[in-house]
């Protein structure tokens, strides 16, 4: 078990998402920003100029020699994801990686296996897991009375084609499903369970998934309803229902604040309103974990990693999607 102090992070790809995530760090107080790391030494100093980063390196391996990091936050494009952990894991490094965690189940059991020899903790990072409301809203359909009937939940947006954007390029994995996907189908598993079975359409162009559409079929008639896309808006809401109540996530429901509960005509609002940018809750817990000594999360722990990333593996099947890093080892 490590001592009371706060846990020394690196973070490696310095985009969007890691900017947000470095603003929540400094938030913690069991967290401090120790590195940062990324391809140029220019964008590293930058940012270390920023956020007050302690070190600041122009490579990935570089700061994942560094032996002051507890823990480093992968934030890089989803092709490079496996990779980076099994080098960070090398490295005797925890690791929280954003999602998804891999790109297929045969990478994730990879990690899996890793993670056993060493000990070392690894975790993905899925905010919506932590978020206040989502854990309230769990805990209250899990000791509600009734059987799961039906989920609706989508997640879109609006982009023009790039191809140079990391999200329509195939060998970074691109597309709307490991991008934004993700959140439903983990939604449907994560409150249903293991569907029985699975009906897929989708539109691919270019290497990658436009939209997705998916149908997790259940029995006794129960389903969810699954869908995402990155060229078209949604009010990306979701609805959850059991035999006697009904549940309402509203507008960009993955990093909800709060949700609606419909029962006996008469509808209630529940508010837990998350900290900061939302990954605070991501955060505070890895430091949790990391202080108590676990080698696992005990919210969302890593074969829950690996049955998200059997079910994405299942839809890209449907869909005839593959990658051209899968393609070239087959």
């Amino acid at each position: 078990m490590m001592k009371d102090r706060q846990i020394r992070w690196g973070i490696l790809g310095l985009g969007k998402i890691a900017r947000s995530f470095t603003h929540d760090i400094q938030l913690s107080r069991t967290s401090r920003l120790y590195a940062v790391g990324s391809r140029s030494i220019e964008k590293a100093r930058q940012y270390q100029s920023e956020y007050f980063a302690e070190k600041a390196y122009g490579s990935y391996e570089d700061l994942l020699k560094d032996p002051e990091i507890d823990v480093v936050y992968i934030a890089t494009p989803h092709s490079l994801h496996y990779p980076l952990m099994m080098q960070a894991m090398d490295h005797g490094k925890a690791v929280l990686c954003e999602k998804p965690l891999t790109i297929n189940a045969r990478q994730a059991e990879a990690i899996i296996e890793k993670q056993q020899e060493t000990g070392l903790f690894v975790m993905e990072a899925l905010w919506t897991r932590f978020l206040p409301a989502y854990r309230a809203l769990k805990k209250e359909i899990e000791e509600h009375p009734g059987r799961m009937l039906s989920m609706n939940a989508d997640f879109c947006f609006t982009s023009d084609y790039n191809p140079s954007h990391r999200l329509y390029n195939p060998n970074l994995a691109g597309g709307s499903l490991l991008d934004i996907g993700i959140y439903p189908v983990f939604l449907a598993l994560d409150l249903m369970g293991e569907p029985e079975d699975m009906q897929v359409s989708g539109f691919l162009e270019k290497g990658i998934d436009i939209r997705m559409s998916a149908l997790f079929e259940y029995k006794q008639g129960r389903s969810a309803l699954l869908y995402s896309d990155i060229q078209s808006p949604t009010r990306m809401e979701a609805v959850i229902r059991n035999e006697s109540c009904v549940w309402v996530l509203p507008q960009r429901w993955h990093h909800l604040d709060e949700y609606y509960e419909i029962r006996d005509r008469q509808t209630t609002l529940h508010r837990y309103p998350k900290i900061g940018k939302g990954y605070y809750h991501e955060i505070v817990h890895v430091d949790d974990c990391l202080l108590k000594g676990l080698d696992q999360s005990p919210l969302y722990p890593l074969t829950s990693s690996l049955t998200l990333m059997k079910h994405l593996d299942e839809i890209r099947k449907k869909l005839n999607l593959h990658y051209p890093e899968e393609i070239e080892k087959i």
